[in-house]
């Protein structure tokens, strides 16, 4: 799972990729279809990941340049120039995967998506959203840039 993140505070941090041990060619393919939907907002939104071989690829980054995908990688060893990523999947750990055990791989692939998307997404408060949550911060920042255009 790969985290993107907003570079405006209101949006949700997280954009999952794929659950399965991603390979340059899958994580290509995913992020097609999030990153190159011309009306998608996430085209503006940097992709933040670790420095795994996937993501440093040759062909990953002329894939992102291509794409005009912004990637974002910490220094090595420095968990916090990757603090958005750090700190979802410290949350997620917290608050869902130490509370269960999975039967196999699709149950926890499934708890993690909602976890992400029925809770993180839309039900929990987020300090850098002024104490909203993303899917509400996401549709009032719509709102706005709505009545702004009109």
């Amino acid at each position: 799972m790969t985290v993107s993140a907003a570079a405006l505070s209101y949006a949700s941090p997280t954009v999952p990729i794929e659950a399965t041990s991603p390979s340059r060619t899958t994580v290509s393919v995913n992020l097609t279809d999030v990153y190159c939907d011309p009306a998608s907002e996430l085209r503006r939104i940097r992709l933040n990941s670790d420095r795994g071989t996937q993501y440093t690829s040759g062909l990953f980054q002329k894939w992102c340049a291509a794409n005009q995908v912004t990637q974002s990688m910490g220094a090595v060893g420095l968990c916090w120039d990757n603090a958005v990523a750090e700190s979802f999947f410290s949350h997620m750990k917290t608050e869902m995967y130490y509370q269960h055990e999975f039967e196999n791989h699709l149950a926890a692939r499934t708890a993690v998506m909602e976890y992400i998307e029925s809770w993180y997404n839309r039900r929990r408060p987020h300090s850098h959203n002024g104490g909203l949550q993303p899917a509400v911060a996401l549709a009032a920042h719509r709102d706005a840039r709505q009545t702004a255009a009109a």
